[in-house]
């Protein structure tokens, strides 16, 4: 109960008058707490004078484990449109697609899933609890009608997806602001814990395809419409009532005293005076700073180097042990590796670990992660090395290769959750919404150019050697500015 109470009373901070609301979370610390003076996180002290512990899963109050496991849930269908590769070829058979015509389709759906920016400024204004219901009911409307066309309509295909990529990517905004926020106090474990369902929801997709392929009678064996319907139903079902129960939560927060959030149009709505709401310009001019470049670079490149494994995963196995070889088990294995690693230990893990270090060590999180950038160059450098072989018959080698590209998962859960976490630290948590997506624009570059210039690599050499060091040398960078560069700090 105290370890509780000292998290409440910190929690109820972020919007106290006493505190600058426009301050990051790092900054918003009363000058004495628990009866002690605070020296502020540049002094050396002692660590029992730095305040409560981070929390773990044992010590949360079931509120705000409930909050976070909705959270959870909520992220699991987003990430569904990651899983449009599974449904594709079999739309493109089904249909007589041509492939630029695929290619577009999974284009808009990216572009709607990553730039959040449009997304982002409305969760800002409305709250959590309007966006997850609108945006949920987006994505299950647009998955249901690119169930319903034809050949001809296949532009409408494209639309529907684009739709259902915004309403994902808008919801899964949502539930990352309002877990940061939620739990001030440990926005790695947050982040991470509801992060672990975006990274979890390409193999939960899967399962549902197999479930809808067994107990549907599709024609010709092609049950693309019947899985498409299935995630527009899922979706639906499990983002609305999961935005009413996050308004439920929010509310018992509230009557306990602990506002969560207050969107602007709450604000603006207050009889007494608040703080000026910035514009625009005024949010693109405090982003514009050395931090905020090397952040949006090392987020792109970082995403950049899961994309290149995810999206050639195939052709580079095929390439290392050759195309006659039985590798099918092999590539489920890594497959399925990829994604546990994502979402335990390059998320939840690493999301605690940094946590730790951060609120007991005094590290800065951004520089963690530059030192994590530094260790997967060398992994990227070791698999540009072994790509260079073909045909390879060795077992020790295949198993070291199998390992590396498995690891690349840890690199993509640190990414999609630690570099949240870094912005609800650093900038006004206010405007959460647009500062992420303003960042998840990077992160849409890299998904179209990564792949192009493997495909690229692949065509001219037969592997991904300068592709794969290329990225390596990137990351090497990207972990040195991180190192090296330092965050603003708001008066």
């Amino acid at each position: 109960m105290g370890k509780q109470k000292e998290g409440r009373d910190l929690h109820e901070g972020l919007y106290s008058s006493e505190w600058n609301e426009t301050s990051s979370f790092l900054e918003r610390v009363p000058d004495t707490y628990d009866g002690k003076e605070n020296v502020g996180f540049d002094k050396d002290i002692d660590e029992e004078e730095i305040g409560p512990p981070p929390a773990t899963l044992s010590n949360i109050s079931p509120l705000d484990l409930s909050i976070l496991i909705t959270g959870f849930i909520i992220a699991l269908m987003c990430g569904t449109p990651n899983a449009f590769a599974l449904v594709s070829e079999p739309m493109q058979e089904d249909l007589g697609l041509e492939q630029y015509q695929v290619d577009l389709i999974t284009s808009f759906g990216i572009v709607g899933l990553f730039f959040t920016v449009p997304v982002g400024m409305f969760y800002d204004f409305a709250g959590a609890y309007i966006t997850i219901f609108l945006c949920g009911g987006l994505a299950s409307i647009g998955y249901t009608i690119m169930s319903f066309c034809g050949k001809d309509l296949w532009w409408l295909i494209m639309l529907s997806f684009m739709v259902t990529g915004f309403g994902s990517g808008g919801a899964f905004n949502a539930v990352l602001g309002t877990a940061i926020k939620s739990l001030p106090s440990n926005p790695g474990l947050a982040i991470s814990f509801v992060g672990a369902g975006m990274s979890l929801s390409m193999g939960f997709a899967t399962v549902v395809f197999i479930v809808v392929e067994a107990a549907a009678e599709c024609p010709n064996d092609n049950c693309w419409q019947a899985e498409l319907q299935a995630l527009g139903v899922l979706m639906g079902i499990v983002t609305i009532p999961g935005a009413i129960i996050y308004r439920y939560l929010l509310s018992k927060k509230q009557a306990q005293g602990i506002i969560v959030e207050r969107p602007s149009i709450q604000r603006i709505h207050e009889s007494e005076s608040e703080e000026e709401e910035l514009s625009f310009v005024q949010k693109l001019s405090i982003i514009n700073n050395k931090f905020y470049v090397v952040l949006e670079f090392a987020y792109m490149v970082g995403i950049g180097g899961a994309v290149a494994i995810i999206s050639q995963l195939t052709n580079i196995w095929d390439a290392f042990i050759g195309e006659g070889s039985d590798r099918s088990s092999w590539a489920t294995w890594i497959s399925l590796g990829f994604s546990l690693i994502n979402a335990f230990i390059g998320g939840m893990v690493f999301g605690a670990f940094c946590d730790h270090m951060v609120l007991r060590r005094n590290y800065k999180r951004y520089m963690l992660l530059g030192v994590l950038f530094i260790i997967y160059s060398g992994i990227f450098l070791g698999m540009a090395a072994l790509s260079i072989f073909d045909d390879v018959s060795s077992t020790l080698l295949q198993v070291l290769m199998l390992l590396l590209m498995v690891a690349v998962g840890g690199l993509f859960g640190a990414c999609v959750n630690t570099f949240p976490t870094i912005i609800g630290e650093t900038y006004d948590i206010r405007y959460f919404g647009v500062y992420l997506g303003f960042l998840q624009v990077g992160s849409a570059v890299s998904t179209f150019l990564v792949p192009y210039l493997c495909s690229v690599n692949f065509d001219q050499a037969g592997n991904a050697s300068v592709a794969l060091s290329s990225l390596g040398i990137l990351l090497l960078f990207s972990g040195g500015g991180l190192l090296l560069v330092k965050a603003p700090r708001k008066d």
